[in-house]
C-alpha cells in the first residue's frame, strides 16, 4: 500500500490546539511543501501526525492555565465511539482535515464554567483514528484505549463545540485518571498513565481552579 506521510504542527500547547476551534499550522508533505491533507484514494493511505509541545502534566499547572474553558469531572460512560473526520476551510485559506475519536463521559461535577451539567454526557475528542483511507496519528492528549468505562477522570477542557463534523465535543487540554480507591491520580497523556499525584493533593490543589 502506498502511504502518504504528513505531519501537522500543533502550535498552542497540549491540546490547547486550535485545532477543535480555529486551525493549525501546517501540514507539509516530506519534502517540506506546504499542502493540504489529501482525501484517502483506492490503494493509498494518507497518514497525518499531530505533534508539538506539551503542556506541563501535573495538576498545578494545569489550574493555573488560563485557557480552561471549562473543568469537570467525570466518569467515562462508554467504549470509545467509531472515528470521525474533520474536514473544513477557516479564515485565510488554510484547511483543517484530522481524525479524532469520540469517547462518551459522563459530567459528575463542574467545577469551572458553562455549557455542561452534572448528569450530562459529553464527548471528549481524543485526536487520532483512522476513517477509511485516512489516519492520524496524535502525539498530543490523551489515548482513548486509555479512557475505558468506569475512570473516573477530572478534565480540564475547552469548550463544547462542533469542530465541523456534527457532533459537539470537548477537547481535552489535561486529562487526569483516579485509582479505584482514589488515593491516588494520574495525568492521562499519550505516554499512558503518569505523574502519579495523591489524591487529596490532587484535591488541594483543585481548590485553585476559578
Amino acid at each position: 500500500m502506498d502511504n502518504q506521510m504528513k505531519r501537522v504542527i500543533i502550535g498552542a500547547g497540549a491540546v490547547a490546539l486550535a485545532l477543535a476551534a480555529t486551525g493549525y499550522a501546517a501540514a507539509s508533505t516530506g519534502d517540506g511543501s506546504a499542502a493540504p491533507a489529501a482525501s484517502g484514494t483506492a490503494g493509498r493511505r494518507t497518514v497525518t501526525t499531530l505533534d508539538g509541545y506539551e503542556l506541563g502534566g501535573d495538576v498545578k499547572s494545569a489550574a493555573a492555565f488560563s485557557g480552561n474553558d471549562l473543568v469537570f469531572d467525570g466518569t467515562v460512560a462508554g467504549p470509545a465511539e467509531p472515528a470521525r473526520r474533520v474536514r473544513r476551510t477557516v479564515p485565510g485559506g488554510g484547511r483543517i482535515d484530522y481524525v479524532y475519536t469520540p469517547v462518551p463521559v459522563r459530567v459528575d461535577k463542574v467545577r469551572k464554567g458553562t455549557g455542561v451539567r452534572a448528569g450530562q454526557t459529553v464527548r471528549v475528542r481524543v485526536l487520532g483514528g483512522a476513517v477509511g483511507s485516512y489516519q492520524t496519528v496524535s502525539s498530543l492528549g490523551p489515548r482513548a484505549r486509555d479512557l475505558t468505562r468506569g475512570l473516573k477522570v477530572t478534565l480540564f477542557t475547552q469548550p463544547l463545540v462542533d469542530a465541523g463534523d456534527g457532533l459537539k465535543a470537548v477537547t481535552p487540554n489535561f486529562a487526569f485518571g483516579y485509582t479505584p480507591d482514589r488515593k491516588n491520580v494520574y495525568s492521562i497523556g499519550p505516554e499512558g498513565f503518569t505523574r502519579k499525584t495523591p489524591g487529596g493533593s490532587f484535591a488541594k490543589a483543585l481548590k485553585s481552579v476559578r
